[in-house]
């Protein structure tokens, strides 16, 4: 694959796409930090997705699919290829299953469906982002993962370019992970299996769980959790907080630059000002060193890197 040949942007204009060429990343994470996308295609339907990432494929470039930036890191120099930013973001309800394109933020979708009598998405308040970024991730907390919810899941074949509808089974879920993390398919809309459930019960306890998270994140910049927890060190276990290793090897207040381990959690990075990727890259390698060093275990790394 090559970066963006000349050309490919006129074509993508052609195609009716919304193009922007040398288009700043940064502000399109929820950490504030990279360069800039060659092309930055918004795409505001599937269709869209689609035609864009064919596009680039056909061409050879290189290519990348976003969507809320929340688990984002974007290198200093930027993504040479084409980006496409998911902005598709339809919702509709049918019985008891939620369907949403995969641009849907997902606090939109926690509160719609409390509210209409459906649950239960309470676990994923305060989680920032999209529904396709969450199911693409299989996010959760609490014990819960959204990936428990899935009924159904639209993709694009990085390797076919087909678009197909899977059964949760192909998603293969597991802890903070699904099988096109590797595969690259990309997650174009998702069907949710909700049950009947008390909305006033519903809404306070996302009220409660925004509470919770808002004691641990802070109102800098940040990517959340940086690591997974470890896996359990029995079957039917626990698993051990990363937090907890990295508050005990004095992560907090740690920095490189202007990232940081911010003082209410061991395990999430700030951006004081005007960190860069590299600083948040050294920061990590250093935390990964210092776990590894006294307690024999190697952290998994949450966070997407682009670059």
């Amino acid at each position: 694959m090559t970066d963006v040949p000349n050309g490919l942007a006129g074509a993508l204009r052609e195609a009716q796409l919304d193009v922007t060429e040398d288009a700043p990343l940064a502000p399109l994470t929820t950490f504030r930090i990279g360069g800039h996308a060659r092309v930055l295609v918004t795409a505001h339907s599937p269709e869209e997705i689609v035609r864009a990432v064919r596009l680039a494929v056909e061409a050879g470039a290189r290519w990348a699919v976003i969507g809320g930036g929340s688990n984002l890191l974007v290198a200093d120099e930027g993504f040479p290829g084409v980006v496409v930013l998911v902005r598709a973001a339809r919702v509709s309800l049918h019985d008891t299953e939620l369907e949403a394109e995969a641009g849907a933020e997902l606090g939109r979708i926690v509160t719609g469906s409390a509210w209409a009598g459906l649950g239960d998405l309470t676990f994923c308040a305060g989680i920032p982002g999209t529904v396709g970024g969450a199911v693409a991730g299989n996010a959760g907390a609490w014990g819960r993962a959204i990936g428990e919810l899935v009924v159904a899941v639209r993709l694009l074949r990085a390797a076919s370019m087909e678009t197909v509808e899977v059964a949760p089974g192909a998603m293969d879920f597991g802890y903070r992970r699904s099988a096109v993390q590797a595969s690259h398919d990309v997650v174009l809309a998702v069907r949710l299996g909700l049950q009947p459930t008390e909305r006033k019960t519903m809404l306070k306890q996302i009220d409660e769980n925004l509470a919770r998270r808002g004691k641990r994140l802070p109102e800098l910049p940040s990517a959340g959790s940086i690591f997974r927890n470890l896996p359990p060190a029995q079957p039917g276990g626990q698993r051990e907080p990363a937090g907890r290793l990295l508050e005990a090897v004095g992560a907090k207040g740690y920095r490189v630059g202007d990232a940081g381990v911010t003082d209410r959690h061991a395990n999430v990075i700030v951006n004081y000002g005007h960190a860069r990727a590299r600083d948040v890259v050294q920061l990590m390698a250093e935390l990964e060193r210092r776990v590894a060093e006294k307690y024999g275990v190697r952290l998994s790394r949450e966070l997407r890197e682009l670059g």
